[in-house]
């Protein structure tokens, strides 16, 4: 089990809710972005409970071995649902380029512009 610290409180929650966590949170720091996650866990006195995590740039967690004795939580789903999430994320996004109509690369690297061309020019 882990202990996530966040603002001014802890999380204890299982290992690999933990890791695909702070993953997640990672990558939308990096890419300046934010999402809210539910996360299970256990208070103090061990109750179980779901706790809403806002993630973003300006989130600052850190993770620790916890001394908790009980039950590892372990929740599939949403490591899968958090992983799925951090591939949309870090997935290479699309460039814009200028259209294929209006420049080509010559092969001494200067700009062809077909509208410019004019085969009678010699």
């Amino acid at each position: 089990m882990k202990r996530i610290h966040y603002s001014d409180d802890v999380i204890v929650t299982g290992d690999a809710i933990a890791e695909a966590l702070m993953d997640y949170a990672r990558e939308l720091a990096m890419s300046g972005r934010s999402d809210s996650v539910d996360v299970p866990a256990v208070d103090q006195q061990g109750a179980g409970q779901r706790i809403q995590v806002l993630l973003g740039p300006a989130s600052q967690m850190v993770t620790s071995e916890s001394l908790w004795s009980g039950p590892e939580i372990v929740d599939d789903d949403l490591v899968a649902d958090l992983r799925a999430r951090l591939g949309g994320i870090s997935a290479p996004r699309p460039r814009s380029t200028p259209e294929a109509s209006d420049v080509s690369p010559d092969l001494d690297g200067e700009a062809f512009r077909p509208h410019d061309f004019d085969p009678h020019q010699g």
